[in-house]
C-alpha cells in the first residue's frame, strides 16, 4: 500500500515538472531588427537646404505585437524622429529620421546610429532584452566661395622702377580650397601695351577654411619711358586700373559654376626725372666759367698794351 502511494506521488511530481517546463518553453520572447539607408548628404551653403531625411525600417519577427522605442545618436547635429513605434506580428514599419546642420558647417563625414528597443510585447514588458542598431553616414557637402581685397587702392610708380601690389584673399567656403589668382584680360592687355612686365609669384594657393586672409603680391616692372599713345600730358599716365580676380577651384565642380571675386588698384605712371638736364646745366656753367676766364685774359692783354703804348709815347 505504501509502495503504491509513493509511486503515485512520484508520477504527480514528475508531471508537474514537465508541465512547468512546457509552460516556460511557451513564454513569449521579444526580437527586433532595424535597418536604414546607407547615407545622407546635406548642403550647408544656404539657409534653405540645411536638413535632410532618411528612411529606416523596424521589423518584428515574433508572433506578438511589439512596441519599439527609437533612439538616435547624431552627435553635434540636431535630429528628429519617432520616439516609439508599434509593429504587428511578423511585419515591419518604416519611419523617417531627420538630421539638421547649421549654415556653413565644416565639410565632414559622421556616422549616425539608430537603435530600436522592444519595451512591450502584447502589452506586457518582455522577459528578455531585445534591441538592434543600424548606422548610416552623414556627409556635409563642401562648397566653395572666396573674396579678395586690395591693400594698395592708389599707387604712384616711376618709369624704370620695380613695384609690388599687395592683395588679401579670403576662403569663404566650408573646407580647404585652391584659389586661382590672375589679372583680368583687360588689365593684362593694358599693362602690356604700356610696357609693364607683370607676374604673380603664386598663381594659385591652397587656403584652409578660416576667417583670416592670405596675402598675395603682384610684381610689376614699369617701362623705361611713357607710351605716347596713353600719356595725357608730358610726364604722367593717370588712372591705370589693375584688376585682379580670384577663383575658388572647388566651386567650379558644382552645378552652379565657378565662384569669383575681383578688386581694382589704381596706378599712376610718372616719368622719371632726366639727369641729362642737370648735366646740361653743369656743362653750361663750365662753359660760362671758361668764357669769363677768356674775357678776363683778353682784358688783361689790352690793359698791358695800353700801358706799353702810353710809356712809348712819353719817351
Amino acid at each position: 500500500m505504501r509502495t503504491r502511494s509513493f509511486l503515485i506521488v512520484i508520477v504527480v511530481f514528475t508531471g508537474s515538472i514537465l508541465f512547468s517546463i512546457d509552460s516556460l518553453a511557451q513564454v513569449p520572447t521579444a526580437a527586433v531588427n532595424v535597418s536604414c539607408e546607407e547615407k545622407m548628404e546635406i548642403s550647408v551653403e544656404s539657409s534653405t537646404s540645411l536638413s535632410e531625411n532618411i528612411t529606416c525600417t523596424v521589423e518584428n519577427p515574433t508572433a506578438y505585437i511589439e512596441k519599439v522605442d527609437i533612439s538616435v545618436d547624431s552627435g553635434e547635429f540636431a535630429h528628429s524622429g519617432p520616439g516609439s513605434i508599434y509593429v504587428g506580428p511578423g511585419s515591419s514599419e518604416d519611419f523617417e529620421v531627420v538630421i539638421r546642420a547649421d549654415q556653413g558647417t565644416s565639410t565632414q563625414s559622421q556616422t549616425i546610429s539608430v537603435t530600436g528597443t522592444v519595451t512591450e510585447l502584447s502589452g506586457f514588458p518582455p522577459i528578455n532584452v531585445a534591441t538592434d542598431e543600424a548606422t548610416f553616414v552623414l556627409n556635409i557637402l563642401q562648397y566653395g566661395a572666396c573674396s579678395i581685397g586690395s591693400q594698395n587702392s592708389f599707387t604712384e610708380a616711376k618709369t624704370g622702377e620695380e613695384l609690388t601690389l599687395t592683395f588679401q584673399v579670403y576662403n569663404q567656403g566650408n573646407g580647404e580650397d585652391i584659389m586661382d589668382i590672375a589679372l583680368t584680360d583687360v588689365s593684362l592687355d593694358l599693362l602690356e601695351d604700356l610696357g609693364f612686365i607683370a607676374n604673380f609669384p603664386l598663381e594659385s594657393i591652397v587656403i584652409e577654411e578660416q576667417n583670416q586672409p592670405v596675402r598675395i603680391i603682384l610684381n610689376l616692372m614699369a617701362p623705361d619711358q611713357l607710351s605716347v599713345d596713353y600719356a595725357a600730358n608730358e610726364n604722367r599716365i593717370s588712372n591705370i586700373e589693375v584688376e585682379v580676380v580670384v577663383t575658388s577651384r572647388i566651386s567650379c565642380e558644382s552645378e552652379q559654376g565657378c565662384k569669383r571675386d575681383s578688386t581694382i588698384s589704381v596706378l599712376d605712371l610718372i616719368e622719371q626725372e632726366d639727369s641729362s638736364s642737370e648735366d646740361g646745366l653743369l656743362g653750361s656753367g663750365e662753359g660760362s666759367d671758361s668764357f669769363m676766364m677768356f674775357g678776363a685774359g683778353v682784358l688783361s692783354s689790352i690793359v698791358v698794351l695800353l700801358l706799353v703804348y702810353t710809356f712809348m709815347k712819353k719817351t
